[in-house]
């Protein structure tokens, strides 16, 4: 009788240096386990985590130019693209949306991408062997967003009273 896989639900955000430091054990704990080890990437934007109180503001209804602000004289970089990025990524399938996650993570934290370029995003696409017609498409699909609410939405009742990512349930 073999043993049942470890199912591991990751809720993570591109602008956490600490996911990105996840991600990369967690891939090497996947290479160690193979097959039994499941790993389950969501979504946690910390932008909407970190919104008002009471707020009716959401991530995934933002404009398509929802990209940078200023804070203190220092631009800070938006999530939305990437996370909408990811998303088409998943569209290919399993493999094809880990290598554009991986790829996301370096060219954020090791290289300081600026996320807020849709170009970047579809350059990383295309640098992992994305199906570019098919992520050109999907990445300007708005409808694709309702995957960012619904683990988002997820991530906050699994995680009651959790205030940030990396989480894993």
């Amino acid at each position: 009788m073999g043993e049942s896989p470890i199912r591991l639900m990751v809720f993570f955000d591109f602008l956490c240096p600490f996911c990105d430091r996840a991600n990369t054990w967690l891939n090497q704990v996947s290479e160690q386990l193979g097959e039994r080890l499941i790993l389950e990437w969501r979504f946690f934007a910390l932008e909407q985590l970190n919104a008002p109180v009471n707020s009716d503001w959401k991530i995934w209804e933002q404009s398509d130019d929802y990209t940078t602000h200023v804070m203190g004289g220092r631009t800070e970089f938006r999530g939305l693209l990437a996370l909408w990025g990811t998303v088409a990524a998943q569209q290919q399938g399993d493999a094809a949306s880990g290598r554009f996650r991986n790829a996301l993570f370096r060219a954020r934290h090791d290289e300081q991408l600026d996320m807020s370029q849709r170009d970047a995003i579809q350059q990383i696409a295309e640098q992992v062997g994305l199906d570019m017609a098919r992520f050109t498409h999907d990445f300007r699909d708005r409808s694709l967003l309702e995957v960012l609410r619904r683990d988002y939405e997820e991530g906050r009742a699994r995680l009651s009273g959790f205030g940030g990512t990396d989480a894993v349930s």
